[in-house]
């Protein structure tokens, strides 16, 4: 799956980025009989004055209309836009119909997501509804949660009598969002945090569940100290790796990393990643490279534009949303989500697009490609690195999703050098004696664990049964398409994945079978902040040689 495909919930996250927690204005707890705000904790944000304005009728009666699920509706009419529930979860009604509030939105999220974890979905959480300031804070929360999970759990069984992946999904739920705020967004204030949490609990849960939740929360917000930013971040039983430093414990509450096998379960918990997977990750690159790996995936990612060669940020007339990347050709987008559509639209070869994930289409520049196939297209990200890396080439574009084919021709169906074909007519117009190409380019499904700084979710999937099941996936594309290229032709396999199963071991055994000729081959790990940022990706070029066998 190529990076295109995370787009939608990188511009989400990436929103959050832009408004990180010490810029999230905090909610003031009232009294009920004064006007009063309690002061945040020590080293928070001072909350005098911060009161929010009550909402209006109006904005109910358009949050209500655009979730319906509000209403008591558990399966609503589904739209292009609507984000139904994930599960069949029934979510108590309230007698007084009312708007949630942000924290409210993401415990009432995160309750489906409990029920179905680790399977957990790519969908970005609906904000509809919730003005700047609780979409900001709803986001963080959310992306919170779903890059610390193993985190967050560690440290709430530490005060439950049973494992909190035991709760009922709704308290499950609400004490991870809960959690997720008092260790990791240290400018709310605890008090409001935990005294929120416990409103809801009563609301979203039960009665006699506030208790529980109150007398956990209190303990969870004695654990971290002030953050440190600038800071490098070592293995350690009492701190916590973050983007920009490191999070001091008041206690060694996180697995003691001192020998090699410890060491594992240490960045597993640290890092919220699974155990098994960081197990092979130590196996496959070291311990070195194994803890740089973890800790990028608790980065917060920038937006990374390719622009066109030549380009200037002094010159632009977006100049104040840019920032310099340290790759040629690379900026950093750091404006509004409007703002990014119209600097894209200002020239056809910008594209939202990791220089890692560049790399593969930049191998092909010495071929002579007339009629190159993206056959796993997704949402044309490649397509267009394609049509600017071979300008006299037809490029035809594919997908097996029908969402992704419509945005496919949304994009492309009046460009001169763009076919958009589904993957059956792909494959007749290429079959046996027709068409042939001179690249066809698999950017396959894959486990995304190159890229888990942009999908924290996609960590949780990662299993050998699933493993299993995408090499499966993968080697079936292959079969499919790798008798459609010239004889002189070339197969471009590319992946967001660090696993060697669906990397070197694909492409070498497509290699044999099909008497295919490694031209290229290349791991890029993860790694870098700021200007220095880079997802993962892997690549390999695969050149036909006559005589060679097809599928």
């Amino acid at each position: 799956m190529n990076a295109a495909h995370t787009i939608q919930l990188d511009l989400l996250n990436r929103f959050t980025a832009r408004h990180p927690p010490d810029t999230i204005p905090c909610r003031a707890r009232v009294g009920p009989d004064t006007r009063t705000p309690i002061p945040a904790r020590q080293g928070g944000l001072t909350c005098q004055g911060d009161i929010w304005p009550r909402r209006r009728k109006s904005m109910l009666t358009s949050y209500l209309a655009a979730n319906p699920c509000q209403q008591g509706e558990r399966n609503p009419p589904t739209s292009r836009h609507a984000q139904p529930s994930l599960t069949g979860y029934a979510w108590p009604v309230s007698h007084h119909t009312r708007t949630t509030s942000a924290r409210e939105r993401v415990a009432r999220r995160l309750a489906d997501v409990a029920e179905v974890f680790p399977d957990l979905p790519p969908t970005p959480l609906d904000v509809a509804g919730l003005d700047a300031r609780d979409a900001r804070l709803a986001l963080a929360i959310h992306r919170n949660v779903l890059q610390r999970w193993i985190t967050l759990e560690h440290l709430l069984d530490r005060f439950l009598k049973q494992p909190c992946e035991q709760l009922e999904p709704a308290l499950r739920g609400l004490m991870l969002s809960a959690a997720a705020q008092l260790v990791f967004m240290d400018r709310l204030p605890a008090h409001a945090v935990v005294d929120e949490s416990v409103k809801l609990a009563r609301r979203l849960v039960r009665p006699n569940a506030a208790g529980l939740v109150n007398a956990v929360l209190r303990r969870v917000a004695q654990l971290p100290e002030q953050r440190v930013t600038h800071t490098p971040w070592s293995p350690a039983a009492d701190r916590l790796p973050t983007d920009d430093g490191l999070i001091p414990l008041s206690a060694p509450a996180l697995p003691n990393p001192g020998g090699p096998n410890d060491l594992a379960a240490h960045l597993s918990v640290a890092t919220s990643h699974p155990l098994p997977l960081v197990q092979q990750w130590i196996n496959d690159y070291g311990e070195v490279d194994a803890t740089r790996i973890c800790v990028h995936g608790v980065a917060t990612p920038p937006i990374i534009v390719a622009v066109e060669p030549g380009f200037d940020i002094a010159d632009s007339t977006h100049a104040d949303d840019l920032l310099p990347h340290n790759d040629d050709e690379f900026v950093i987008w750091a404006g509004s989500h409007d703002g990014l559509t119209s600097f894209l639209d200002e020239h056809e070869h910008r594209r939202v697009q990791d220089p890692s994930s560049t790399l593969a289409v930049n191998a092909t520049r010495g071929l002579d490609v007339r009629c190159a196939i993206d056959y796993c297209a997704g949402r044309g990200t490649k397509t267009r690195q394609l049509l600017s890396t071979h300008p006299n080439a037809t490029v035809i574009a594919s997908d097996t999703d029908p969402a992704r084919m419509r945005d496919l021709h949304d994009q492309f169906d009046a460009h001169p050098r763009v076919e958009v074909m589904a993957a059956e007519a792909v494959a007749a117009a290429f079959g046996k004696d027709r068409r042939r190409a001179d690249l066809v380019l698999l950017d396959v499904p894959c486990g995304n664990t190159a890229v888990l700084a942009r999908r924290p979710e996609a960590r949780y999937r990662h299993t050998r049964a699933g493993l299993r099941r995408l090499s499966a996936v993968q080697r079936t594309i292959i079969d499919r398409s790798a008798g459609w290229v010239e004889p002189d032709g070339a197969v471009l396999y590319a992946t967001c994945s660090l696993s060697p199963v669906e990397n070197e071991r694909q492409s070498e055994a497509a290699a044999g079978r099909y008497a295919l000729r490694i031209e290229d081959q290349r791991l890029t790990l993860p790694g870098g902040a700021g200007r220095n940022y880079r997802d993962g990706s892997f690549y390999a070029l695969l050149k036909a040689q006559p005589g060679g066998s097809g599928p």
